[in-house]
């Protein structure tokens, strides 16, 4: 479904280390007093939020007070404020957007930017059917690159249809920010496969690379 491109101003939480897709969910616990006063202001209005990376240099480093520019609008369906304010939250992703300029800091602390909606064909109802790629490789290979403490339920995996596969991975292994941003760019379900893909046999060479020489022999 393609939406109009239209500007308009949102309120963003940077943030490195996750990736918000729409039809995503993402659960977050806030607790710095400005992203309190993000929370409040998102639930006195239109509960929304933009997820976006820092900017990184070719280091991988983070920049200081820079975004990238394409992020993910999330809404709020599920809120649980705790006795010392701090905040459980679960977004569900709605509608990509590229920032065009930033606005002065809320009151409140928060940062706030002029966005132009992404079209895509994400926006709207869930995207299901079958995608040209290696299912059992591409599980494969996120298993290898998965942190030890982290694994696949391989069984609620293989229910999965290929495009909420590709989906669920991108959002639950960990990347590098300019991968994540690959997968976010991405705006069909192909192209974020064959994002995935690559990402992930990059990630497992690097690892390979890394293990001592007797444990790959």
């Amino acid at each position: 479904m393609m939406m109009a491109s239209t500007t308009q101003t949102i309120r963003v939480f940077p943030l490195g280390s996750v990736l918000l897709l729409p039809r995503g969910h993402l659960p977050l616990h806030i607790f710095e007093p400005r992203y309190r006063a993000l929370v409040e202001d998102a639930l006195a209005s239109d509960r929304r939020i933009g997820m976006v990376h820092p900017r990184v240099g070719l280091d991988g480093a983070e920049m200081a007070d820079a975004l990238m520019p394409l992020g993910c609008i999330g809404e709020i369906r599920h809120c649980e404020k705790l006795p010392d304010g701090r905040y459980n939250l679960v977004l569900q992703g709605t509608q990509k957007f590229r920032i065009q300029d930033e606005l002065p800091l809320d009151p409140g602390g928060f940062r706030r930017v002029t966005v132009t909606l992404e079209p895509d064909e994400e926006s709207g109802g869930a995207v299901t059917g079958s995608l040209k790629m290696d299912r059992a490789r591409l599980i494969a290979l996120a298993n290898r690159v998965l942190p030890e403490h982290l694994t696949l339920n391989l069984v609620s995996v293989q229910e999965l249809a290929d495009p909420e596969l590709v989906d669920a991975l991108s959002m639950h292994i960990p990347l590098p920010t300019w991968d994540r941003q690959a997968l976010l760019q991405a705006g069909t379900g192909q192209e974020r496969a064959d994002a995935l893909l690559a990402a992930l046999e990059t990630a497992d060479a690097i690892r390979v690379s890394a293990e001592p020489s007797t444990r790959r022999h």
